[in-house]
């Protein structure tokens, strides 16, 4: 479906008919800025719109959705109904993008704000920035990650990983200045960032095969397996760093919890399957 070339289909019934964009909203009892979308290819007619503003420029919904090319074959009725539903994807996914663009600008805006209001009690207070910069350098952060998944959903997953994995480590060295050089955040942050930036990415990659697949449930109890060697991999990080036992039992605990997790799932996997 091209937008841009059914909004000047529009535009020219429009004009033909010596209609101003007020008159045709309201033979179609909506608003004149939503023609002007619809004639500029920013947004597109409702489908339920579609069958009056077809009769109100005498032209069929098929020539309305090609833009004004009528279907040559004889098979207009089938073929119309087909593009009708093509059509009402396209403008459920447009308008879905639309909203996402939406939500990106609100969400940045409230970080401004919480970023302005921070800046703001911190300099009334202290006459200087103290407090302030672990807020704003964390809403910096969280941004950057949060913001492709909103403009892009779950194709703004894989954006949002790689922004992590570039990200992290020159966060916690941000954190590290701001708190004067802590002698163990960056020894203990560094590594566990690293083990489990792979753990995100392994997790994505077969994420994306299993549901790519329709396998659900293994691809959880896939999860919840390799979320085991993460645990026993930071584990022995900290246990090289703090001098501390590698395992109690609250990390016994824990892996019992994700094998029994795993297991329950594969379990109702094979019963789905079977029935």
């Amino acid at each position: 479906m091209d937008s841009q070339k059914m909004g000047r289909f529009i535009l020219e019934c429009r004009k033909a008919r010596h209609m101003t964009q007020k008159e045709l909203a309201e033979n179609l009892n909506i608003t004149d800025k939503a023609v002007s979308k619809w004639e500029r290819g920013i947004s597109c007619p409702d489908i339920s719109t579609l069958p009056a503003l077809a009769k109100l420029f005498d032209v069929s919904v098929g020539e309305l959705l090609n833009g004004g090319q009528e279907n040559s074959d004889g098979n207009h009725k089938i073929q119309e109904a087909e593009q009708a539903l093509a059509y009402a994807d396209f403008a459920a996914k447009k308008k879905i993008k639309s909203w996402r663009g939406i939500c990106g600008i609100v969400l940045s805006a409230l970080f401004f704000i919480g970023i302005v209001v921070c800046a703001i009690c911190d300099v009334a207070v202290f006459r200087k920035f103290t407090w302030s910069l672990y807020p704003i350098s964390s809403i910096l952060f969280g941004w950057a990650l949060l913001l492709p998944i909103f403009l892009s959903g779950r194709r703004g997953i894989a954006g949002s990983l790689l922004l992590l994995s570039l990200l992290l480590i020159p966060y916690l060295c941000v954190l590290n200045a701001l708190i004067q050089n802590s002698p163990l955040l960056l020894p203990i942050g560094i590594r566990t960032a690293i083990v489990s930036i792979l753990y995100l990415w392994i997790i994505f990659v077969l994420n994306k095969y299993f549901f790519k697949k329709k396998i659900i449930l293994p691809a959880i109890a896939a999860d919840a397996l390799l979320a085991v060697p993460l645990h026993i991999a930071i584990n022995g990080i900290l246990s090289g760093l703090l001098n501390e036992s590698l395992f109690d039992v609250w990390d016994i605990c824990v892996i019992a919890a994700l094998a029994a997790t795993a297991f329950v799932l594969l379990a109702a996997d094979y019963l789905f399957r079977k029935k």
